[in-house]
């Protein structure tokens, strides 16, 4: 089995583990999985962090929080994206409770991939400030599962005698002529984390379709990727919906994807808007193909991780 193989494998595999657990959800969840132990083995079996929101009929901030912050369509869809998440009610399972520490409520705990248990919310919370909590924990658990997954794969290589491919940079870019010059360079922070857009603001480059330079005082992570941003309104645009502005399916070959089952990276001079998102490609004929036919490429999505591009790496 060659190296490609086995990354696209390990790629489908972990696209299946992320997709699967969600028709757990019904139309009237609100995002929220049924009970506790619903969530619990989605969560073991994903990967993904388990979060856990405590709260009782009794409570006025409790309530407060389903009329202004769980009734939104954002948050519901945010609480399925990279999250297993359960309302507990500490009347019906104190000992849940009393087992996660939920001595007052309304509380939000979360139990990550690693095992660590974590408070990360106590009392009301307004919705923007939820949805970035929910982004963070999603981010947490992701990062987590790369390592892991990136651990394992050295053991693999290591039992099969496989010398690891030297670590390669993912770089972006818009599709206007006036982009920056593409480069297969590494481009990483100073403390090694892969460095998103070359540095550039992804809020800037969506919003005006402009190359702006972010500043190292302005950072964020999404997906295990280090982005720059301009100023503290960009940092906060960005924190409120990450997907938004971040290079679609990890900035891999849409076309290549979904016609071949390959996690091909794309160029940074073959970039296209679709209904306010980004995709890239390896090759000109493909995003041609791509914008004649976009809906074919953008109704399904694909779970990929930042070391299982195969080529150049761009984000």
């Amino acid at each position: 089995m060659t190296q490609v193989t086995r990354r696209l494998a390990t790629v489908l595999a972990f696209s299946a583990l992320l997709t699967a657990p969600r028709s757990a959800y019904s139309s009237e969840s609100g995002g929220w999985y049924p009970g506790f132990e619903d969530a619990q083995r989605s969560a073991s079996d994903s990967g993904q962090p388990l979060l856990l929101h405590f709260h009782a009929t009794y409570c006025g901030p409790c309530r407060r929080m389903n009329r202004e912050v769980f009734g939104e369509p954002d948050v519901q869809q945010r609480l399925r994206n990279g999250i297993a998440a359960a309302e507990v009610d500490v009347s019906e399972h104190p000992e849940i409770a009393q087992r996660y520490g939920a001595s007052t409520v309304p509380r939000d705990v979360v139990v990550f991939p690693d095992g660590s248990i974590e408070t990360v919310n106590v009392g009301f919370m307004p919705r923007a400030a939820y949805m970035s909590m929910l982004a963070s924990i999603a981010d947490r658990g992701y990062t987590m599962a790369a390592a892991r997954q990136r651990q394992l794969d050295l053991q693999r290589q290591s039992d099969q005698q496989i010398t690891p491919e030297p670590a390669q940079a993912i770089v972006a870019t818009d599709s206007g002529d006036d982009a920056p010059n593409d480069t297969a360079d590494v481009s990483r922070t100073e403390d090694d984390s892969v460095l998103g857009l070359e540095g550039f603001c992804p809020v800037r480059l969506h919003e005006d379709r402009e190359w702006v330079k972010g500043s190292p005082e302005f950072t964020d992570t999404h997906h295990g990727v280090v982005y720059y941003f301009s100023g503290q309104k960009e940092l906060q645009e960005f924190r409120y919906n990450k997907d938004k502005y971040a290079p679609q399916n990890l900035g891999c070959d849409t076309v290549v994807l979904s016609s071949e089952q390959q996690a091909v990276a794309g160029r940074i001079k073959y970039g296209a808007f679709f209904d306010g998102r980004l995709y890239l490609f390896s090759s000109f004929e493909n995003r041609k193909e791509f914008k004649a036919h976009p809906l074919r490429y953008t109704h399904i999505r694909h779970a990929i991780k930042v070391d299982q591009l195969v080529g150049q790496r761009f984000q």
